[in-house]
């Protein structure tokens, strides 16, 4: 027996994975990195009618950080953002893994540099950042290379003084 009207039907979607209680992590001084599984390939069966008015942005996949294993992989789970006259079935087998490292937190000097050439007959003078120091936190073998925040101004045809907003890179 089969249905004419509106027969079964399956699809797969490939949907951006998002990632809920990282402060799970934080509260352990732990930071994370994606290594697999940013996207996840969802399979949707149901009703012809209902699947096929769906699209991969009516779908939400999460991965639970707060439920990471032993070897830090943690299973994504399919919901649909909208609600549908027939409930299809999701089913998803795809993990999200990650690597974990340390949390580091460390204060940096800010220094300033200029770029460009002011107006004729004006010279750049003190240039200072508000504030000099920052907190630098993240893993702390990414944090551990950074020996300097630096902000780039961009001093081209200045004629006068001024404040800028900039943001520093490391």
């Amino acid at each position: 027996i089969i249905n004419i009207d509106d027969p079964y039907k399956e699809k797969t979607f490939v949907v951006d994975v998002q990632t809920i209680n990282e402060d799970a992590l934080k509260s352990v001084n732990k930071v994370y990195e994606v290594i697999e599984g940013s996207t996840a390939q969802v399979r949707v069966k149901g009703k012809k009618s209902v699947v096929d008015k769906l699209r991969a942005t009516d779908i939400l996949a999460t991965a639970d950080l707060a439920k990471l294993s032993a070897v830090n992989a943690v299973a994504i789970v399919p919901t649909l953002k909208k609600t549908v006259s027939s409930e299809p079935i999701l089913e998803c087998n795809d993990v999200l893994k990650v690597s974990l490292e340390e949390m580091s937190t460390k204060q940096v000097k800010v220094t300033v540099s200029t770029e460009g050439t002011p107006e004729s007959g004006y010279s750049v003078g003190d240039c200072m950042a508000r504030p000099n120091m920052i907190e630098v936190s993240g893993g702390e073998s990414v944090v551990s290379k950074i020996d300097s925040v630096r902000i780039a101004v961009n001093v081209n045809g200045a004629s006068q003084n001024f404040t800028r907003r900039v943001l520093p890179k490391a």
